[in-house]
């Protein structure tokens, strides 16, 4: 179920949640299109609609252009944006009508809405119509392409930092001809003067507190966060790499300057134990660790299920659940007892696997069943492992 919430009339007015991206995606599948339309309108109508909960239903409209209904994505792209343009300031609309433009493709009728909420969101701005020509949103430029041009370019000022977005170079904007759209940047000594279309495709926004930045134009700061700011750094490298690095990338990044390799493993300590007070942060595995970036807060109880259901080997599910326990307790919170029992039904039901499949195995795997389903308050969690010694040939040997 999403955050956002349907009327459903006739149920003493209550509000229920509205059904996941994913399950409506899963009904167009199955080509039922009518149901889906009828969540999309309840959806809308939801009090408590936001534009990021609505962003998030992008897969929908991705889903029916696959299938093939095209002009109904856009018409169901057109009535959203609609919606929520009464109840959000403009840029807000803008955020979610570029998110659809981008699931549905190339719509004329979307692109046009769409320059229209530039038009809004940007009103007054020197040079916007010229940019809204030079980036061809109305025109025949993709429009992946269009968008970049626009929001790289829109917000930009002398002074701002640009990063490569193929390579480690970082740039300084020293001139901006909103006339002609051309802006000149700087790196070192050099300077060079760019289109506003290149100039998207070549570079992107980089604050001025960014890991690259700082690397390039002031180290002594990007000491100061790293040693201050550990979790936030990474999640800053997540958020460069698609939402998602492992530590060895993040070592390969850090090391041999600022860190040596002594001093990196020290860091990443810090930074691991600071990463699981990021609600929107998960980490997954050993050595390498996998750091994942979401959108929104990730449960840390489902994100332990889905480490555990990836695990083949009793000790590592263990681990990994032991693991979960000192967390919540480091996060302020009660280990999630449902989570837990759900975890235990999958060690017995691989217990019982080795079992039937005569494996030697089997007893430390119900021993393992029994820690977790202690873990858990399954006063019987014990049963199996009581019965794995009692039928063993060799007591001693188990």
């Amino acid at each position: 179920y999403s955050g956002a919430r349907r009327f459903v009339p006739g149920v003493n007015g209550v509000l229920e949640p509205a059904m996941r991206p994913e399950s409506l995606v899963q009904l167009i599948g199955s080509g039922n299109t009518a149901t889906v339309e009828t969540e999309w309108m309840r959806l809308l109508e939801s009090p408590e609609l936001s534009p990021s909960t609505l962003r998030s239903y992008h897969p929908v409209l991705t889903e029916l252009c696959r299938m093939g209904k095209t002009s109904v994505a856009e018409e169901w792209a057109w009535t959203a944006i609609e919606a929520i343009s009464t109840r959000v300031p403009p840029t807000e609309t803008l955020d979610l009508g570029s998110s659809f433009l981008l699931a549905v493709g190339d719509s004329q009728d979307l692109r046009s809405q769409v320059a229209e909420l530039y038009r809004a969101a940007h009103n007054g701005q020197e040079g916007l119509e010229g940019l809204l020509a030079e980036a061809g949103l109305t025109g025949g430029r993709p429009v992946r392409r269009a968008l970049r041009t626009l929001d790289v370019c829109l917000p930009l000022k002398i002074g701002d930092y640009l990063a490569a977005r193929d390579h480690d170079e970082v740039v300084r904007v020293e001139v901006i001809d909103r006339a002609k759209w051309r802006c000149t940047i700087s790196a070192g000594d050099s300077t060079e003067t760019l289109g506003a279309v290149e100039l998207a495709d070549r570079f992107r926004p980089a604050a001025a507190t960014e890991f690259r930045v700082l690397r390039h134009y002031a180290p002594e700061k990007l000491a100061k966060r790293l040693d201050n700011e550990p979790a936030e750094v990474v999640i800053e490298l997540c958020r460069q790499h698609d939402d998602s690095i492992d530590s060895d990338m993040i070592e390969t990044l850090l090391t041999p300057d600022p860190f040596s390799e002594e001093e990196f493993k020290k860091w990443w300590t810090r930074a691991r134990t600071a990463l699981k007070r990021c609600p929107n942060v998960k980490v997954v595995g050993r050595a390498p660790y996998t750091i994942t970036y979401h959108d929104v807060p990730v449960e840390h109880h489902d994100a332990l299920f889905d480490e555990v259901s990836t695990l083949r080997d009793p000790l590592a599910q263990l681990e990994a659940i032991e693991k979960y326990v000192r967390d919540s307790k480091t996060r302020g919170h009660a280990p999630s007892a449902a989570t837990l029992r759900q975890c235990y039904e999958l060690a017995a039901t691989n217990a019982k696997e080795l079992t039937d499949q005569r494996s030697s195995r089997a007893a430390l795997a119900w021993i393992i069943a029994w820690r977790i389903g202690d873990l858990a308050g399954i006063d019987s969690a014990s049963a199996g492992a009581i019965k794995a010694f009692r039928t063993a040939a060799d007591v001693r040997a188990v």
